[in-house]
């Protein structure tokens, strides 16, 4: 589709309770420098259900405007509510760019918006910049398994579409006193329109748990850390941070059922992940030595097999804790 004008947008992710999600947030900080560069003003798009907080949030870290998409039907993501929700808006003010948070939410949806405005779209993207040659958005990626980073551009269809990681870009400067421009539209999806529904929601984050994806530094043991004796100085990191009583998840590297019962007692572990995996002999009957069948240097006649016996013997251990 052609552009109706330069600005750029930024999705704003919203929770059930209608609160702004950190990712949209970020991208208003690039956002900010790229609309500068193209011409344009930036803008927030809300879409959600009581999304007032969500909009005084978008206001106070930078947007010039604020669309704002607000009903029941969009208190929980689905495909069909979101994507006929956004594309009817592009489809109105054309603008030139949109930033999605690289989430769940953002992957799913960017790409059938993308689709139905026959326009391309950068997935995961690392770095954003602005081409000054050409007028497009240059967008970066990792590429090859993180070998390599591509830069990609979209110079003949309008909007350009990238998805943001997470976390890439930290949040702007947050001012209570900006007056952004806010817009209302009245969009509404009828239930038969929305194939999908939501039968239930599981909340696995609780109060002695830490959000992940919020954080900034994480703490984790892994191989490395060999047992029980290499974990004290992650334990004496972990005890810098208040609202970490001991670390949730350790590596199954180095934990075995006869030493759980230790972990437990100088780390305050709860949870374990070991695995209970052992070498087996092959049973394969033809083999000719010398003539590999696979990747030169492995062994071609061992296979890892769960070991139903060592799983039994970590759960009576566990038990006993």
């Amino acid at each position: 589709m052609e552009a109706l004008s330069k600005d750029l947008w930024v999705l704003i992710e919203t929770g059930e309770d209608g609160s702004a999600k950190s990712v949209g947030l970020e991208l208003l900080n690039p956002g900010r420098r790229l609309a500068d560069a193209q011409g344009g003003a930036l803008v927030a798009v809300v879409v959600g259900c009581q999304t007032e907080a969500a909009v005084k949030e978008a206001g106070a870290y930078g947007a010039d405007k604020i669309i704002v998409v607000d009903g029941p039907e969009y208190r929980h993501y689905t495909t069909d509510a979101y994507a006929d929700a956004l594309y009817a808006l592009v489809n109105k003010y054309g603008p030139t760019t949109m930033m999605i948070g690289a989430t769940n939410v953002g992957r799913d949806v960017g790409p059938r918006l993308s689709c139905r405005l026959k326009t391309g779209l950068t997935a995961d993207c690392t770095a954003v910049d602005y081409d000054e040659d050409t007028g497009n958005i240059a967008w970066t990626r990792p590429t090859f398994g993180g070998n390599l980073l591509a830069t990609i551009m979209c110079p003949d269809h309008r909007p350009q579409i990238g998805t943001v990681r997470p976390g890439v870009f930290k949040k702007g400067e947050r001012s209570q006193d900006r007056q952004p421009e806010i817009i209302r539209e009245e969009i509404h999806i009828t239930a038969d329109r929305i194939r999908t529904r939501v039968v239930e929601v599981i909340r696995e984050l609780n109060a002695e748990n830490v959000n992940l994806e919020s954080a900034e530094v994480i703490v984790s043991g892994g191989r490395g850390v060999g047992g029980p004796e290499g974990f004290a100085p992650l334990k004496e990191l972990a005890e810098l941070q208040k609202k970490i009583k001991g670390p949730r998840i350790m590596a199954g590297a180095g934990v075995t059922p006869k030493v759980i019962r230790q972990f437990l007692d100088e780390t305050e572990i709860t949870d374990f992940h070991l695995s209970a995996k052992k070498v087996l002999e092959s049973e394969m009957r033809y083999r000719k030595e010398g003539v590999p069948m696979g990747i030169a240097g492995m062994d071609e006649y061992s296979i890892f097999r769960t070991d139903a016996q060592e799983v039994a013997r970590a759960r009576q251990a566990l038990e006993r804790v």
